[in-house]
């Protein structure tokens, strides 16, 4: 009885540790992804057309989805991105306004990530 009490224990500590690392492995992915379109990625402007909170929270910052139209000032190509989902942190919330002009990089049509100021706010282009 002992024993299978102390495998019960050890199997727990077990079943956390693999949920941290791949967890964290997901973050770090993630965060390296950011950085690398950041600083590769074509600059793109995102006018925001509908936004609304998803109902999840990520770290106790809401998931919002949005419907943008993303626009590549070099090529003048425009395209929508519906549905898109981001998790946002809670300060920055107001600073995603509808009919706003926002820069971000982006990698492809689907693919692309906000520029941010140091307070995690997107920046904007113009009013």
């Amino acid at each position: 009885m002992v024993i299978l009490e102390v495998a019960n224990v050890i199997l727990t500590f077990v079943i956390i540790l693999v949920c941290y690392y791949f967890s964290n492995r997901i973050v770090k992915r993630n965060r390296q992804r950011e950085q690398v379109m950041t600083e590769r990625g074509a600059d793109v402007y995102v006018t925001i057309f509908s936004l609304k909170q998803s109902g999840v929270f990520i770290n106790n910052n809401p998931v919002v989805e949005m419907d943008l139209q993303l626009e590549n000032p070099e090529t003048k190509e425009v395209w929508v991105l519906e549905k898109h989902r981001e998790t946002v942190l809670l300060i920055a919330l107001s600073a995603y306004q509808l009919g706003l002009v926002y820069q971000a990089k982006a990698n492809g049509k689907n693919d692309f990530v906000f520029i941010k100021d140091n307070a995690g706010k997107p920046v904007v282009v113009s009013y």
